[in-house]
């Protein structure tokens, strides 16, 4: 079975570069491009790690992780925000954020790292 990720990202174009690289390197691939499909996404795919822009247009990273954060079941998710500069003045509860542009060999490293985490699913953020 493969490492199951969610990426969450508002652009169409940047959202289908990710997948198709994490897809070619053999995770298993959920997008999303809003906060309402992603919180869909989140139950049903049940991702091990789940990397997210937050500037989404039907919701706001900070809003949408508080009220993930408070499911069970989704809690312990590790989130990796991949954003831009002026969202970093926000106190992120995520395990890494990078600031766009970043190179994906460095995003791939840190969710590798994370799914290596003893139960990384559901280790605590």
């Amino acid at each position: 079975m493969s490492d199951r990720i969610l990426i969450t990202e508002p652009d169409e174009k940047l959202l289908e570069t990710y997948r198709d690289y994490f897809e070619s390197r053999g995770f298993e691939v959920a997008a999303t491009s809003d906060g309402s499909s992603c919180l869909e996404a989140l139950v049903r795919f049940q991702p091990q790690v789940w990397i997210l822009e937050p500037d989404l247009p039907d919701d706001w990273g900070p809003k949408l992780l508080e009220r993930v954060r408070q499911v069970p079941t989704l809690a312990a998710i590790p989130v990796v925000v991949l954003t831009r500069d002026d969202a970093l003045q926000f106190e992120w509860p995520a395990r890494k954020v990078f600031t766009k542009p970043t190179p994906l060999v460095d995003v791939t490293r840190c969710v590798t790292e994370l799914l290596r985490e003893p139960d990384a699913a559901t280790s605590s953020v």
